[in-house]
């Protein structure tokens, strides 16, 4: 409940009941986790038997600890056609005992029911599933590595990424940017995304009808206090809609640092390899022919885009950067800001006066 308070800004309370109703459900706990058909039919038999009004949004079937169902949970959006009458949806969430005991102080049980709740809510796997269509795996530097709870559940980044909660809308769009031409250099300053203050939190640079670069400011604070002070600055993803939930869909793009030369193995995991990833003050990443450059300072991150390779003979941002690339800052209710059409192609639209 405090989680989705603070990742939403206040948008989403989460209640949750016990059903009042103890008795045998039909089946094994293991159908529980079949994604067929069965696994909906036993969740919405004992949903109507729980809660016959049916005046929930969802259920959560929660096996006890001491069932040795190695698994830790799976989740649905929500479908209009699990009830009787199709006049309702229903959420579901099935959690397994292994969040109790698999041992792991950073993936405790309520992190797991956070990330399959972020499913209730539409949102998409970022680390990657084990039959995920791509074929890839979490060592391969194809994950959102260590920055969103719907990631790698271990991870030292726990906040939701502002692309998420902007799909969510839990973001209002003056509040995210699109940067569609960086012929002359534009600079954002961006807060952080764990601080509520209504400030711009991304930016998105389209690159074609599916794909584009993202831009966030992280910080050691709210669920991202693990992270080192060399582990925070603006991050850089790529995000591509025609991947599949678990396959990769947005990845990091990652400064040069001390990990991006090591081999990718089993030894060296996404959550860690992406650690260093994000830019400090100076630093700079190009990809799919733009510069990114954070000419923030030690309090804030300001993301500087060039069209092109970054233009600096020595890796330092100069008092003349300014004044020769006519910088100029990003008036937010100005801006356009982009969503995808059912196509999952952009679109761009105006900021409402609300």
């Amino acid at each position: 409940i405090d989680y989705y308070k603070a990742e939403t800004y206040g948008k989403v309370t989460l209640k949750f009941d016990y059903a009042p109703l103890q008795e045998k459900i039909s089946g094994k706990a293991s159908d529980y986790y079949d994604k067929s058909g069965e696994l909906v039919k036993l969740a919405f038999e004992a949903f109507k038997k729980s809660n016959p009004q049916i005046d929930y949004e969802g259920i959560i079937i929660s096996l006890p600890k001491e069932y040795t169902n190695i698994a830790a949970g799976w989740a649905s959006g929500i479908s209009p056609n699990w009830t009787a009458t199709n006049e309702v949806g229903l959420r579901l969430i099935w959690m397994g005992a292994a969040p109790f005991n698999w041992g792991d102080p950073y993936a405790p049980p309520w992190k797991v029911l956070a990330h399959e709740v972020g499913h209730n809510f539409g949102l998409a796997d970022l680390y990657a599933t084990d039959t995920n269509t791509e074929k890839i795996d979490n060592y391969m530097g194809k994950t959102i590595g260590p920055f969103d709870i719907m990631g790698s559940l271990s991870a030292q980044g726990n906040e939701i990424s502002f692309w998420h909660r902007w799909l969510a809308g839990w973001l209002a769009d003056n509040q995210v940017t699109c940067i569609a031409d960086a012929t002359n250099a534009i600079t954002a300053t961006l807060s952080p995304v764990g601080t509520n203050d209504g400030q711009m939190k991304g930016i998105v640079i389209p690159l074609s009808r599916f794909s584009a670069l993202l831009i966030e400011s992280r910080k050691a604070q709210g669920y991202d206090t693990r992270l080192l002070a060399d582990e925070t600055g603006l991050v850089v993803y790529k995000i591509n809609t025609q991947v599949a939930s678990g396959a990769g869909p947005i990845q990091v793009v990652p400064k040069v640092n001390q990990y991006t030369n090591t081999p990718f193995s089993k030894a060296l995991h996404d959550m860690v390899r992406f650690l260093k990833a994000p830019l400090q003050v100076g630093d700079s990443v190009t990809a799919e022919g733009y510069t990114i450059i954070n000419v923030g300072d030690s309090s804030t991150d300001k993301a500087l885009v060039i069209k092109g390779e970054d233009p600096r003979p020595i890796a330092t941002i100069t008092s003349q950067l300014a004044s020769e690339y006519g910088l100029s800052e990003i008036s937010i209710p100005d801006r356009k800001s982009t969503r995808l059409n059912s196509s999952h192609e952009w679109i761009s639209r105006m900021p409402s006066s609300a």
